[in-house]
C-alpha cells in the first residue's frame, strides 16, 4: 500500500510521495496523474485522462461529420 502525505505550500494542498512510491509508480517530478472516484469508496489511479478516448472519438466524429463544410472554408 502506498500512503499519501498530503502538506499545504504556497496557499495549496499538496500530495507528497516518498521515493519508494514514485519508483513503485513509475512517476517523477511534473508529471500528472488523474484520481478518479470509483465505487464503493474506492479512487483509481491513471496515468492518463481515462475521459480523454470519449472526448477524442466525439471529436473525429464531428469532423467527419462537417468535413465537406471544413474543406469548403479552407478552399479545399
Amino acid at each position: 500500500m502506498i500512503a499519501l502525505k498530503l502538506e499545504q505550500s504556497d496557499g495549496r494542498i499538496v500530495a507528497v510521495l516518498d521515493d519508494a512510491a514514485l519508483s513503485a509508480l513509475d512517476l517523477k517530478a511534473g508529471d500528472t496523474i488523474y484520481l478518479q472516484r470509483a465505487d464503493f469508496g474506492v479512487v483509481a489511479l491513471a496515468e492518463h485522462d481515462p475521459d480523454h478516448e470519449a472526448r477524442t472519438a466525439r471529436g473525429r466524429a464531428l469532423l467527419k461529420r462537417y468535413q465537406r463544410t471544413f474543406e469548403a472554408w479552407s478552399g479545399g
